[in-house]
């Protein structure tokens, strides 16, 4: 799925290490955008900032712990929604309609002591405890740069493939007119 507001790493599966995670929203806009986080499973995950601001062209890093050494399927919803800075976030998702919310699911990678894949490390962990917080703006994103996740990259021919399918179309063009002029010489 693609989202115009926001991008989220990672994209699809959230990896636990030491029964902590994290995951990045990524504003893309020029705008404030508001967000919430909600997962199925609120017994087993305390997600540390489930909701917020994000400023525009920023990055939060929401941070999300587990009570259980091994993971198992559970599935976090992103909501975003365009929001003025001085907004409430819950006022502004209930006045907002359907079209109006961008929304992107995670899942849990399932976890039975093996934690090699992860995405943050103990120190990097320790850093972000507290609460979510901005991280550098990025710079400015040209829509037209931005592609759909699925979309596969097109060939972009080089000057080289360009003269080398020009010098083949001269030499069949040139090879088919001797053929053509001595068959009529015949």
């Amino acid at each position: 799925m693609y989202n115009f507001h926001f991008v989220v790493n990672p994209k699809e599966k959230i990896h636990f290490q030491n029964q902590k995670a994290q995951i990045q929203i990524q504003n893309i806009t020029r705008r404030h955008l508001a967000f919430k986080i909600r997962t199925t499973n609120n017994q087993d995950f305390k997600v540390i900032g489930n909701k917020g601001i994000i400023n525009p062209m920023s990055t939060n890093i929401i941070q999300i712990l587990s009570n259980k050494e091994n993971i198992m399927k559970a599935k976090f919803q992103i909501m975003t929604v365009i929001i003025n800075p001085n907004d409430n976030i819950d006022t502004a998702f209930a006045k907002a309609n359907s079209e109006q919310i961008q929304i992107q699911t995670l899942k849990t990678k399932s976890t039975f002591g093996d934690d090699t894949q992860s995405l943050i490390s103990e120190t990097s962990f320790l850093r972000f405890t507290a609460i979510p917080k901005q991280i550098l703006p990025i710079t400015s994103i040209n829509d037209n740069l931005i592609a759909p996740i699925n979309k596969k990259e097109e060939f972009q021919p080089t000057i080289f493939h360009l003269l080398f399918v020009g010098a083949a179309c001269l030499l069949i063009g040139y090879y088919t007119h001797m053929f053509k002029s001595s068959s009529k010489n015949c």
